[in-house]
């Protein structure tokens, strides 16, 4: 089976949700790509940097609201949003 490798960081206790104080996360994945997630002090994910599946690099944002999960990625040939319902 083939596996891929993560680091995590975390941020100081009594800066968040002492449950989860994770903040980074850098992955190189199993199928050669690449991310570094970010997580905010509540531990939700805000958003990457990431290397995709086409090879190209994206900044993504993420903004989860209570209805649906909107993701705004913006790259070297422009940027596109992404919306899907929780």
């Amino acid at each position: 089976s083939r596996s891929g490798s993560q680091a995590g960081f975390e941020g100081p206790r009594g800066t968040g949700d002492d449950r989860n104080r994770e903040r980074i996360n850098i992955v190189a994945d199993q199928d050669g790509g690449a991310y570094i997630r970010f997580l905010n002090r509540k531990t939700s994910v805000v958003g990457y940097l990431r290397l995709a599946d086409d090879d190209r690099m994206w900044l993504e944002f993420v903004d989860v609201r209570p209805e649906r999960v909107v993701r705004r990625r913006l790259g070297f040939e422009g940027e596109e949003t992404v919306e899907r319902a929780r």
